[in-house]
């Protein structure tokens, strides 16, 4: 799965796929000179964006937090609704023993009481999201290695046809199906992690709150977002322009 666009090109739609990371070469000895760590913003840096020479460094490690905060979004979401469907099963399935044994009012729904654990433990069997949770878990967890291993390292040309080769293996493993909503979300949480707030401001996604309700649900391939204020945003704008 290819990641959201880079922020250096936070200005297409956040449906877009991000351009390979290998296509650039690193930073060579002679130009690492640069702000911050490795010549990349932090949250206390500067406003200054990275250097060309640094784009494919920057974009290893936006691509690292995107997809990380990606998947641990999404293994959230699968642990919860496991563990919700398990504990139906467990409340239902003693209900049912209590229907058995004539303890009312239990007694007076004895069938529902055994369908509801057969339907809800079947659903968890086949849609798996236990299964999927660990899945998520482990790309989160993937993702962060490399992060550190780039964090740890030196920029060498080599190190980042490694960095990248790595990228690319991770994103093999990844699950055919994106959720948009999310994936913007993630796209903002790296936003946040890697740009000062006067800069993030400017270049996060703006979500739709529909979106962000039902994108956890469903996958909305048609979704396109692009940076924007919000309605809050937007209407504390308009009040602030009135009183002028």
């Amino acid at each position: 799965m290819a990641g959201i666009e880079a922020a250096n090109t936070a200005g297409n739609t956040a449906s877009e796929p991000a351009t390979s990371p290998g296509t650039a070469a690193c930073a060579s000895p002679e130009s690492t000179t640069g702000a911050g760590d490795q010549g990349l913003p932090s949250a206390n840096s500067s406003a200054q964006p990275p250097s060309v020479r640094d784009e494919q460094l920057y974009n290893l490690r936006f691509a690292c937090f995107d997809n990380a905060a990606y998947h641990a979004a999404r293994a959230g979401y699968y642990e919860k609704l496991h563990r919700l469907i398990m504990a139906t099963v467990i409340i239902t399935s003693s209900a049912t023993i209590a229907s058995f044994g004539g303890v009312e009012p239990f007694q007076s729904y004895e069938l529902w009481w055994g369908v509801v654990p057969l339907l809800a433990s079947t659903s968890d069997l086949v849609w798996g999201p236990g299964s999927k949770a660990q899945t998520h878990a482990a790309l989160r967890a993937r993702y962060f290695e490399l992060l550190a291993d780039i964090e740890d390292g030196d920029p060498t040309p080599e190190n980042c046809r490694r960095w990248s080769a790595a990228l690319h293996r991770t994103y093999a493993a990844e699950p055919p199906i994106t959720y948009r909503a999310v994936k913007a979300m993630a796209y903002n949480a790296a936003t946040d992690a890697l740009w000062p707030e006067e800069v993030a401001k400017d270049r996060r996604l703006y979500i739709p709150f529909y979106d962000r309700l039902r994108g956890r649900f469903f996958p909305l391939h048609a979704a396109s977002y692009k940076p924007g204020k919000t309605i809050w945003q937007r209407v504390l704008q308009y009040v602030r322009r009135a009183k002028k």
